[in-house]
């Protein structure tokens, strides 16, 4: 059977990690790119983070500590912790290691012509994106690379990492300067990793 390779990102890796447990004998390699597979645990560090810099916001949306707020509330709980366009701004911000890097995203974005309609996201978040959790691991037999960002606060560093040794095969690449868009903070290095990956035999 012929096979193919995907790169997935972000919350579109749902989407790879579904096909790839549904066919695995159509998967040769998969790139997981700021992969989401665990959204309570990847919300339970980004309220870590909230509680390093914004502790007056964490303390209000969390009196009990975060521990107490069940895995079904936590990205819930998370998400109103700064409300309105301060909470987006928040959340965009984490997703770059600094602002230069979001100023390029921005211009590439720009330059493209492409935006993102939202549908996608929308449909997600509507059908139970923030209580996503993976549990398929022992299918995804083919090779992986994951490669992260250290500074990426949209699916979190730990929770990336903590991916990795559950797949069968499969490897992590972290990028120290780099956010959730490893492939525009670090291209060259991201292209490097993931054509000497996909070409491996």
């Amino acid at each position: 059977m012929p096979q193919i390779s995907i790169i997935t990102h972000s919350f579109g890796t749902t989407i790879g990690l579904a096909y790839g447990a549904r066919y695995p004998q159509r998967l040769a390699r998969m790139v997981i790119a700021g992969g989401l597979a665990d959204a309570p645990a990847s919300c339970r560090e980004l309220a870590g983070r909230l509680q390093r810099e914004r502790p007056a916001a964490f303390a209000a949306a969390f009196p009990a500590g975060a521990r107490a707020v069940p895995d079904n509330r936590i990205c819930e709980t998370m998400f109103r912790a700064i409300p309105g366009r301060a909470g987006e701004e928040y959340r965009t911000a984490g997703m770059f290691a600094t602002p230069e890097a979001r100023q390029r995203f921005e211009a590439l974005q720009a330059a493209s012509g492409l935006t993102n309609s939202g549908e996608m996201g929308e449909y997600q978040f509507r059908n139970g994106l923030l209580q996503y959790r993976f549990s398929d691991q022992a299918r995804l037999t083919m090779p992986i690379i994951l490669v992260s960002g250290l500074h990426d606060w949209a699916a979190g560093p730990e929770s990336q990492r903590a991916l990795a040794p559950s797949l069968p095969n499969a490897r992590i690449v972290e990028y120290p300067d780099a956010g959730h868009w490893t492939f525009v903070d670090q291209l060259e290095r991201f292209a490097q990793d993931v054509s000497s990956f996909l070409l491996e035999r």
